[in-house]
């Protein structure tokens, strides 16, 4: 009934007030269309989280995480990267064990959450480097690896002390050449 009374109500102001239903109707289609935006989480969201010293940012949509997002801020170094990745892994298994602990049944996003941060706890995988020298070299031997090493995380990072200590670096070993 409540319906067909909506129905026969904006039939009768239709002609009356043209614009009343203009603003009536998109006011009606915005809530229902951002409501069912929400629950289907169609829109890409960004979430960042400050976790163990590093700013974890990614993004989800359809309440699925977007691995390619995860910390994609810090792609230009990779010793940070790794170290946000593998921040970035220890936040979804956080969050999906809070949220496994802390159950809230009347919540609709509790389960879509729950799901997503838990799978992305178990599917996941970081980036894992360790850029370090090998134990055992000579003298020469360990500062060609230092300037290979600075040179790796100069490309990486386009810092003015990254680039000074590669020069410095490698300015050594050519003088150690000689």
């Amino acid at each position: 009934m409540k319906i067909i009374s909506f129905t026969i109500l904006l039939f009768i102001y239709q002609s009356a007030n043209a614009s009343w239903l203009t603003d009536l109707s998109s006011a009606f289609g915005t809530s229902v269309g951002e409501t069912m935006a929400e629950r289907q989480n169609t829109r890409i969201e960004v979430v960042s989280v400050n976790h163990q010293g590093q700013q974890v940012t990614f993004s989800h949509q359809i309440w699925k995480i977007k691995p390619d997002t995860v910390c994609a801020q810090q792609r230009d170094s990779i010793g940070r990267y790794s170290k946000c990745t593998q921040a970035a892994k220890s936040v979804f298994i956080e969050f999906c064990k809070f949220l496994q602990e802390n159950p809230k049944p009347k919540n609709w996003k509790y389960p879509r959450l729950t799901n997503m941060y838990c799978n992305a706890a178990n599917t996941y995988k970081p980036t894992v480097a360790q850029l370090e020298a090998s134990p055992g070299n000579t003298a020469l031997e360990q500062v060609r690896q230092d300037c290979s090493l600075a040179t790796v995380e100069a490309m990486n990072n386009y810092d003015a002390a990254a680039v000074k200590k590669r020069d410095q670096l490698c300015k050594k070993y050519r003088d150690m050449k000689k």
